[in-house]
């Protein structure tokens, strides 16, 4: 690609200084045009086809473009995945003692994390209004599950609790604004 730029550029400037150096001879006296004027036009050409080479790019499919590869990943279910993450928030809820590090893992890469990564396909199914309206809600509610994690992972259980809690009614709100 870069090797196809550069001969593009030597062809593109080659072209443009004998252009002008056929377009400079003055034509003789009682003619019209100079004696040079194929020569001009020839290399007025290559100018331009050189032009086109040094421009030039492939065209790539848009997801790569724009740096996510969502064509690559599956689509999923947002209510469903919604669901079951509030279903699985609520059973941990109601355990005694209240959780360990393991199950909040299980709960973001379960749940949390697909939807992090559908955040294109929200968007592309809610529109940039309420897609985005959804996604703080939900960014909300995920920084509050990291928060519990932090938490337990220094032995603040009640921080833990509470903080779970508000992200898991962050979760339960978005689900109603999806719904």
């Amino acid at each position: 690609m870069k090797s196809l730029q550069t001969t593009g550029c030597v062809v593109f400037f080659t072209g443009l200084i004998v252009s002008i150096c056929a377009a400079a001879k003055l034509p003789v006296d009682g003619a019209t045009y100079p004696s040079t004027w194929g020569v001009f036009l020839a290399f007025t050409a290559l100018s331009v086809t050189g032009l086109a080479l040094w421009r030039w790019k492939p065209h790539q499919p848009q997801d790569t473009v724009s740096g996510t590869a969502s064509g690559l990943r599956p689509q999923i279910d947002i209510q469903a995945t919604l669901s079951g993450l509030i279903q699985q928030a609520d059973s941990i809820l109601q355990q005694q003692p209240f959780a360990s590090l393991e199950t909040i893992d299980t709960l973001l890469q379960a749940h949390v994390l697909p939807l992090g990564e559908a955040r294109q396909q929200i968007l592309d199914q809610l529109g940039l209004k309420d897609g985005a309206e959804l996604l703080v809600t939900m960014a909300y509610g995920e920084r509050m599950y990291n928060r519990t994690w932090s938490a337990l992972a220094d032995g603040h259980l009640d921080e833990a609790h509470q903080v779970f809690h508000d992200g898991t009614e962050a979760f339960r709100e978005a689900a109603r604004n999806l719904a």
